[in-house]
């Protein structure tokens, strides 16, 4: 995730992204934003392997923080192509709809608590 780290505002090489450039949450890496399905979002966030450290609410929590639309776009779209930005926002406006799915799943199993 170092693509996606505050650290690294204003590096070389960083301008100019594509929507395939970007680390997406999911496996396989999407080629499109079409590609962005819900469910292996989920299976990645919540894969065990993921951030172990951490329990699978504060991992849904950490991931809408990083994909949060205003906060991506503030952040992160300068550095992606023109061209490109709106299959990016597609993309995480796609992210961050699965992300949500999954908190209101947690929700409802009560194991969410705001």
């Amino acid at each position: 995730m170092a693509l996606l780290s505050p650290a690294s505002p204003g590096s070389p090489g960083t301008v100019g992204l594509g929507f395939t450039d970007l680390p997406w949450p999911c496996y396989p890496a999407p080629l499109s934003p079409e590609d962005l399905k819900p469910l292996p979002i989920q299976r990645f966030i919540l894969s065990p392997s993921h951030s172990a450290s951490q329990g699978a609410k504060e991992r849904v929590r950490q991931a809408l923080l990083r994909w949060h639309p205003d906060k991506f776009e503030g952040r992160w779209m300068g550095r992606c192509s023109e061209g490109e930005r709106g299959e990016v926002r597609q993309g995480v406006r796609a992210v961050v709809d699965a992300l949500g799915e999954v908190q209101e799943e947690m929700n409802r199993r009560g194991v969410w608590s705001p």
